[in-house]
């Protein structure tokens, strides 16, 4: 007879804003009923509401190879800004907000605040049919090693060195917690410049699906608490060192 599990229970840390952060990617998902005029018609109105803070636009449409032959994919509309630090990716069924420069989470959720109450209303629904947040972070293992730069409970299959020297090692959980579900890709793997340089990639990803409206930014306020405490977890004592003395937050 199977073992039924049961929900996260990784226990609750509370938030602390280090010197650094580890995150070379963070990104927010807002799927919602497909919108037919992103399918028909370029994006003037979306264009004109968001100019002044991403000015820069560009479509895109790739395709999909499979053996019935190729399929094109719906376009998808890119506004940047000027810096190239943030990108807005509107297809006719989704808003994906990404940055690549995270600092902290207030200024993160305030970003998509702000991006909500320029165009929220242009995408003339009241619910999300799935609200997701993820945060890609990749640790350089100094030393080569990846002893002690996380939980040992992560990497206990190539600690004792049974399956000899590793180019990579991946794996992918899927699971739920109080506020949803989430998806936790963690892996060694080698540096794309530099082969000889090996890092460490924690990748959280959480997400719900039927979420109203309004309900938005409470509940991916709800994710990032999670996930600190998730993140934290799958730290070593290395990491944790090489992020610095964290300074308890007041909120987020």
């Amino acid at each position: 007879m199977s073992k039924e599990f049961g929900l996260l229970s990784i226990p609750t840390q509370q938030s602390v804003r280090y010197d650094i952060n580890f995150i070379q990617t963070a990104v927010c998902e807002l799927k919602f009923p497909v919108l037919l005029e992103l399918e028909e018609k370029l994006p003037l109105q979306f264009q004109q509401a968001l100019r002044k803070d991403f000015p820069i636009f560009n479509k895109s449409q790739t395709v999909s190879i499979n053996p019935g032959g190729s399929t094109d994919l719906p376009l998808s509309y890119a506004f940047k800004t000027r810096d190239l630090k943030w990108v807005i990716a509107l297809k006719p069924d989704s808003l994906v907000i990404e940055t690549g420069h995270y600092t902290e989470f207030a200024d993160f959720l305030g970003k998509i605040e702000h991006i909500l109450s320029l165009i929220g209303s242009m995408l003339d629904t009241d619910f999300f049919t799935r609200v997701g947040l993820r945060y890609i972070n990749v640790i350089d293992l100094e030393d080569g090693q990846v002893d002690e730069w996380v939980n040992p409970k992560l990497i206990a299959p190539i600690l004792n060195g049974e399956l000899g020297t590793l180019s990579k090692y991946i794996s992918e959980i899927h699971g739920s917690f109080t506020d949803g579900k989430y998806i936790f890709r963690h892996g060694l793997d080698s540096d794309q410049q530099d082969k000889t340089k090996i890092k460490y990639v924690l990748d959280f990803d959480y997400y719900s699906e039927g979420v109203d409206y309004t309900q938005t930014i409470e509940l991916l306020t709800k994710f990032n608490v999670q996930n600190f405490s998730f993140f934290k977890w799958a730290l070593g004592k290395k990491a944790e060192k090489a992020l610095g003395l964290g300074k308890p937050k007041t909120q987020g």
